[in-house]
């Protein structure tokens, strides 16, 4: 049985995090070891992991100082693969991949656009942005989350090679059931037409400019803006929500469990993010059937959309343009099915498949099948 080890730094609710999760479940499920070496004790979707694998705690308070305990846990777990998730986590096991403490094959499974978040980071990206020149090339391979952030950082580490290639995130197809007390209360308060989006929310979703656009759809069409999830934006978000005069008409839903009982209220999905290394939002929605409109951000967006095929793109940041695109999309009859079925395309178990084949572990289980 070929075992192998998740190197994470926190149980947080996040898109990494749950496809992380998904991706462990489905290769457990085809008989693979699966086992997770963490830097921090807690978080949200822990519970979720301790209930169904071996998590080695580092107790280390920071990923940049956790080397010495990983490279003795991976010793010890002694792993057929080591994947280090996300980029500190990648650096550290890079860099005792470097120094000749880890042996153990390492796979780097990054889930960012590495020169866009390098960039919004300032100075320390640009220290970043050095470390991970020198150190990526340490993996055995890096596997990206979409084409264009693979082809990102291939051209971000240049002139030194790395060994990278894409393999889509996994995503379930969600399931609508019984609403809770609270999603009864927030569902009471929706009108139609719902313009719909989830996500945390930060900066890089860029909800300011989504709020604008609202502001303009709204002024001759009314409805609701419903708005899934938490973050350290809220705050500021809620108050330029007031300040455009939008009041109950965006519902601040918060961190719903399964927010599928809520978008399947929607009438149209948008993504404003200023960058998506994958968009994992955009297709539950899809699964839901709902049309989407999204910004065209580096980089996945247009990948999953195929270059508009299935929704609309606008550029980042223009309100205008998004308003524009959802007064479209409403007026314009689409084919649930055809939206539903595009979903699928990225479900758990071709995820797996490309990833098992990143890892060198696995052929498709349909050319296993054929041989």
């Amino acid at each position: 049985m070929k075992r192998i080890a998740f190197y994470m730094p926190f149980l947080a609710v996040g898109g990494a995090e749950k496809s992380t999760l998904w991706m462990a479940q489905e290769l457990q499920g085809r008989g693979y070891d699966i086992r997770f070496i963490v830097d921090r004790r807690g978080g949200p979707l822990e519970p979720a992991y301790a209930a169904a694998f071996p998590i080695r705690y580092l107790d280390a308070k920071r990923t940049a100082l956790a080397g010495a305990k990983l490279a003795r846990a991976v010793k010890e777990e002694a792993p057929d693969v080591l994947v280090a998730v996300m980029t500190h986590n990648i650096l550290t096991a890079a860099l005792m991949k470097r120094l000749g403490l880890i042996r153990t094959p390492l796979i780097g499974w990054e889930h960012a656009v590495l020169s866009a978040m390098r960039a919004a980071r300032g100075p320390r990206g640009k220290m970043e942005t050095q470390a991970i020149r020198a150190l990526y090339g340490a993996c055995d391979r890096l596997i990206c989350v979409s084409r264009g952030a693979a082809e990102d950082a291939v051209a971000l580490c240049a002139p030194n090679k790395i060994n990278a290639r894409f393999v889509y995130n996994p995503v379930p197809p969600p399931a609508t059931g019984d609403l809770s007390p609270r999603e009864t209360a927030i569902a009471a308060r929706i009108k139609s037409p719902c313009v719909a989006s989830l996500g945390r929310l930060t900066a890089a979703k860029d909800y300011t400019t989504l709020l604008r656009a609202f502001q303009a759809f709204a002024r001759g069409n009314g409805g609701s803006l419903l708005l899934i999830g938490e973050g350290e934006e809220r705050n500021t978000l809620e108050l330029a929500a007031t300040g455009f005069g939008l009041g109950e008409r965006v519902i601040f839903a918060g961190r719903i469990d399964n927010p599928a009982n809520l978008l399947a209220r929607a009438d149209v999905f948008i993504s404003s993010s200023i960058t998506e290394s994958f968009g994992i939002a955009i297709v539950e929605a899809m699964s839901l059937g709902l049309p989407i409109v999204s910004t065209d951000c580096p980089t996945a967006p247009r990948e999953i959309l195929d270059n508009g095929r299935y929704g609309k793109l606008v550029p980042v940041g223009d309100a205008q343009a998004m308003s524009r695109a959802v007064r479209e999309t409403l007026a314009t009859p689409h084919d649930s099915e055809t939206q539903k079925a595009r979903a699928r395309e990225f479900s758990v178990a071709n995820a797996a498949d490309a990833f098992l084949i990143a890892l060198d572990m696995e052929p498709p289980r349909e050319q296993a099948a054929a041989a």
